[in-house]
């Protein structure tokens, strides 16, 4: 489960996913040989936790939004998503906020493609997952004081597990 939550950070915090049914990344007509994120892309879309949209892309360039990021995580841990009230993401988002995954504090229930932020995205995946961090965890980036106070937790346990490291220049970047 660690890779793909690793192949999920990864790209979740750089990529998009859509909503349409792929059975191959070789169908996403922007997803290339080649590309920095074509492997984990493609394991995740051949896995069934991403998809492209309706016009066979990916859009790499996007960012992600909170309900997408919700998502992929609820398709991962076999948490429930579909439609429910008419919006595409009412099931994942519901049970996110149910299971404390987000609350009211991190995105609003009406603004669900607000963009995620990385701290977000790590107290999205960090609890999902059950992540904790052992005593003495400690950040190294140099901007690591602008973590919000609320996410630090989920930050250190996602740092500590691995499955998150900084920038080239040591910094996070944590509200990007």
């Amino acid at each position: 489960m660690k890779k793909i939550f690793s192949g999920i950070l990864a790209a979740a915090l750089a990529l998009t996913l859509g909503v349409s049914t792929m059975a191959d990344s070789a169908y996403l007509t922007d997803v290339t040989p080649g590309s920095w994120y074509y492997g984990p892309v493609s394991e995740m879309v051949n896995s069934g936790v991403i998809n492209g949209y309706e016009d066979n892309t990916f859009k790499p360039d996007r960012t992600v939004t909170v309900v997408e990021l919700v998502t992929m995580v609820a398709r991962i841990t076999g948490a429930p998503y579909g439609e429910a009230d008419g919006f595409w993401g009412g099931l994942q988002m519901d049970h996110a906020y149910r299971s404390g995954w987000i609350s009211e504090s991190d995105v609003s229930r009406s603004e669900p493609n607000t963009l995620v932020t990385r701290e977000l995205a790590c107290k999205i995946i960090a609890a999902a997952a059950g992540l904790g961090y052992p005593a003495g965890t400690v950040l190294p980036f140099t901007d690591s004081d602008s973590v919000g106070s609320e996410y630090m937790g989920s930050v250190m346990a996602m740092y500590a597990h691995g499955l998150l490291g900084g920038f080239e220049d040591g910094t996070l970047r944590p509200q990007s």
